[in-house]
């Protein structure tokens, strides 16, 4: 039995509300659908495909400013299996300008989103917007070979492990010839 049989008006207000609700939060993914699904795969020079969006704050990202941030972002993140990143976010900014004091300040964001250890992310401000792109792509290669140097060699780590002194001697030639292992 429905618990609001009697008072149909308030049932519906709610079904209304929850109805306007849904609506509101389907409208924001697919804004955020139709962001994620601009963001074309790009080759990077060494042939490896990552998902990169490129965003402009205050800014227009034009053909070349799009080219030379693949480019830069792409080969920093060519250094880890493209498997390894689910997504790149890069976002550039620009505050200040004629009607303010001083210059143009320009700003860029990268976050790699990894599918396998921690989000990276790298800042960089100044007055050159390229430049601002340089230092992001100098972070983020810093960045990969820390985290390489720290997690890679730890498979061959666990595989010297894996395999027990006591095994080790069991698999060890018998000296005497004769088929009787020795006593451990």
């Amino acid at each position: 039995m429905h618990s609001c049989l009697g008072q149909r008006t308030s049932c519906a207000k709610r079904v209304n509300a929850v109805h306007v609700n849904e609506n509101a939060r389907t409208n924001v993914l697919r804004r955020t659908n139709s962001l994620r699904s601009r963001a074309v795969q790009t080759k990077a020079s060494t042939n490896t495909d990552v998902k990169m969006l490129v965003q402009g704050l205050h800014l227009e990202i034009t053909p070349a400013i799009d080219e030379y941030v693949r480019s830069k972002i792409g080969r920093a993140c060519s250094h880890v299996d493209s498997r390894d990143i689910r997504e790149v976010d890069v976002r550039c900014s620009a505050r200040g300008g004629e009607g303010s004091k001083g210059g143009v300040e320009h700003k860029t964001e990268v976050t790699v989103l990894m599918t396998r250890g921690p989000t990276l992310h790298a800042d960089g401000v100044g007055e050159n917007l390229y430049a601002t792109i340089d230092q992001c792509a100098d972070i983020v290669t810093r960045s990969i070979r820390k985290h390489k140097e720290k997690h890679g060699g730890k498979g061959a780590r666990h595989a010297a492990h894996d395999a027990s002194p006591k095994e080790a001697l069991l698999d060890a030639e018998d000296v005497d010839g004769d088929d009787v292992p020795p006593a451990a």
